[in-house]
């Protein structure tokens, strides 16, 4: 049975401590005890929005949630499931919501709002009307349709996933069967120990060092490794394709390589997915990018892939 690390989410907006590389510092105590919060004290809260990029651990840590309550006391409803399915998704929830004893404590879970935005509006309704009793959380990238229930429910806080620490990194080093400190420490030599703060960036980087011990990998090598793993069509719980893509693995990295030299060219924080002559400032429009070696069509399958954050 594989280890799971503790993790830990923290409010929006506040300051955490990270080292050089951008791995978590828990310390000091204070630190610890006052802004980060474990899965113990988040099962406390009365719900919340869990904000952070792909690969970065949020349906695990949902799932560790549920898995932390009594059995029948928390129900998690994967939303990618019900991508263009409003109906589905709706008559799933009225069926939660039938089943949940009055005055009882209970907690809803719903996972991956980002892959299911269409579903935003259903959420948005149904959350206005729940009984008090009911917890509710939502884990999702920063997307458009995330935005538009923070906007309608102001009340309701969001937190931020914190990266792992480098404990945490050796620890999962160290359970698949590697040295933890010589793994560490390789990576951080070929400087890339920022990418294990990322749980996915973290197994792959660990795949490579059981090879050849990271010696001579780049950033982009398991930057691409990890294009792949997120770009292939492998059913997953954590991404729901609506069908068989027109293009080839090799053509989708190769576009997710391009959108991502166009936004560190143009230094944009996000891409637009809606009209150009409504792109908002500090951002790149999808549109913007195409070529005749990546076409619309293309760049939209590869933006679908949960790998870049729209607009």
């Amino acid at each position: 049975m594989r280890k799971v690390v503790p993790r830990y989410i923290y409010p929006c907006g506040e300051e955490i401590f990270l080292d050089s590389d951008g791995l978590l510092i828990a310390e000091p105590s204070w630190f610890r005890r006052n802004t980060l919060l474990d899965e113990a004290k988040t099962l406390t809260l009365p719900g919340g929005i869990l904000l952070a990029e792909g690969g970065m651990g949020k349906t695990t840590f949902m799932q560790q949630l549920k898995q932390g309550l009594s059995e029948g006391d928390a129900t998690l409803i994967q939303l990618g499931e019900y991508q263009g399915d409003i109906d589905g998704f709706t008559a799933a929830l009225n069926s939660f919501l039938s089943g949940v004893t009055p005055g009882k404590r209970h907690t809803l879970i719903l996972d991956s709002m980002d892959e299911a935005p269409d579903l935003a509006g259903v959420v948005l309704r149904h959350i206005r009307l729940l009984p008090h009793e009911l917890s509710v959380w939502i884990a999702s990238r920063d997307v458009t349709a995330i935005r538009s229930i923070q906007a309608e429910r102001p009340n309701v806080k969001t937190y931020n996933l914190a990266p792992l620490s480098p404990e945490d990194i050796r620890n999962l080093a160290s359970d698949s069967g590697v040295d933890g400190n010589a793994f560490l420490e390789a990576a951080r030599l070929q400087g890339i120990a920022g990418i294990c703060a990322k749980p996915l960036g973290c197994e792959l980087a660990i795949s490579v060092f059981k090879k050849n011990g990271l010696i001579g990998v780049s950033q982009w090598e398991l930057w691409k490794q990890g294009i792949e793993r997120l770009c292939d069509n492998t059913p997953s719980i954590t991404r729901h394709l609506s069908g068989p893509s027109d293009y080839t693995l090799e053509q989708i990295v190769d576009c997710s390589a391009w959108i991502a030299l166009c936004i560190r060219l143009t230094g944009d924080a996000s891409i637009w997915t809606g009209e150009q002559s409504h792109c908002p400032a500090q951002s790149i429009s999808a549109s913007q990018m195409v070529t005749e070696v990546f076409p619309q069509k293309m760049i939209r399958d590869a933006l679908g892939r949960g790998i870049f954050r729209p607009g």
